[in-house]
């Protein structure tokens, strides 16, 4: 059961068109949820997914992949609780693989694909009162 002191959210992509950008929901109570919300704005070329979230006392966080032509890169996406507007907080690491070239769904049907980095379902968020650790998997070798 949710209390004030125990936040719950979830994150997910939309597709828009030919690119997906992700999706922010939260509650901080047990009986109401905020409306969705877009993450962060980004430049029309770049896409997002494989999407986890997660709290700490004062701020949500967002992992998420966001690639463009050229690269793609493990970012966190941090909000204030009572603000609820991300900005960019860290990148965790970029790789020179482009958004035609990584699956950024996590599925289990490529996993046996050679012609694509597929990064699977290996993403992970967790938070606590002051602290926050990721867990992600992005290949070092490029295409």
């Amino acid at each position: 059961m949710l209390s004030t002191r125990d936040p719950a959210a979830s994150c997910w992509y939309a597709s828009r068109g030919t690119r997906q950008t992700l999706r922010f929901i939260h509650t901080v109570d047990k009986n109401s949820w905020a409306a969705p919300a877009d993450v962060i704005t980004l430049p029309a070329d770049v896409s997002q997914g494989l999407p986890a979230a997660a709290s700490t006392s004062d701020a949500w966080y967002v992992l998420s992949f966001d690639a463009d032509a050229n690269q793609t890169t493990a970012r966190l996406d941090r909000s204030e609780h009572d603000t609820l507007k991300f900005q960019p907080d860290r990148d965790i690491a970029t790789r020179n693989v482009g958004i035609q070239d990584i699956y950024l769904h996590g599925s289990y049907q490529v996993r046996f694909a050679n012609d694509l980095v597929n990064v699977g379902d290996y993403v992970g968020l967790a938070g606590a009162t002051s602290s926050l650790a990721a867990a992600i998997v992005l290949p070092r070798n490029d295409l």
